[in-house]
């Protein structure tokens, strides 16, 4: 990690991870908790987001186009919202957007927590604003959960936080555990071509627990030609 000179974006700084350090983060924040599944099956966002920051998250009406929100203060994240349409653990796919949302804006917490309150303390000084909320929200991206951004994007925390929903609902090595329990050597993946296929992409959907786009870019990141 490491912090550059702010061109573009809300903040007075640009942070800039390598891609292996999202899974580093990630999995250091699971282990801390005990919430790195010993077995394939899906992490316990919602139990992460109590522990790691110490509230919880409630359901409200965000408007058309936002899925989720955090909320920064002085000290750090206060709060999380998630859209109230997506308050529906009977339906799957909504139950596995709102794990993605949740994913996303834990992603925010992990990354850029004290961006946040750098900025928060600069707008109290200059402007003397009382609270601190995300200034960009997550916005639908026609299915694109994790794929419509890239590392050089303008909203580059935007992308930062798409990136550790993988990390955070696919950590590597439950992963590498449930490919090997379908027959499938993590090592030969990129060769063989397995990444690819969409009966394995709807496996790791369904015993994780993500969306079908988050679990098809998470194998071609790892096995595949995916630019990050």
């Amino acid at each position: 990690m490491k912090d550059l000179p702010a061109k573009l974006g809300p903040f007075l700084k640009r942070r800039w991870f390598e891609e292996h350090e999202f899974d580093d983060i990630a999995r250091a924040a699971l282990k801390k908790h005990g919430l790195v599944p010993k077995v394939p099956e899906p992490v316990d966002i919602e139990l992460f987001v109590d522990m790691e920051f110490g509230f919880g998250y409630e359901f409200h009406d965000l408007g058309e186009d936002c899925l989720g929100l955090m909320y920064f203060g002085e000290k750090g994240p206060k709060s999380l919202l998630v859209h109230s349409k997506l308050d529906a653990p009977e339906n799957p796919q909504v139950n596995r957007l709102c794990r993605s949302t949740l994913a996303h804006e834990c992603g925010h917490g992990l990354l850029h927590a004290d961006l946040f309150v750098e900025l928060w303390e600069h707008k109290k000084r200059t402007n003397g604003f009382e609270d601190s909320r995300r200034l960009i929200t997550w916005r639908e991206r026609n299915e694109n959960v994790e794929g419509g951004l890239t590392r050089n994007s303008p909203d580059w925390w935007e992308y930062q936080a798409d990136r550790m929903i993988s990390a955070l609902l696919l950590p590597v090595y439950p992963l590498r555990a449930a490919l090997r329990e379908w027959g499938h050597e993590p090592e030969s993946m990129k060769a063989t071509g397995a990444w690819a296929d969409s009966t394995l992409h709807r496996l790791v959907r369904d015993t994780f627990q993500v969306s079908l786009a988050v679990a098809r870019i998470r194998l071609e990141r790892l096995y595949g030609e995916r630019e990050v």
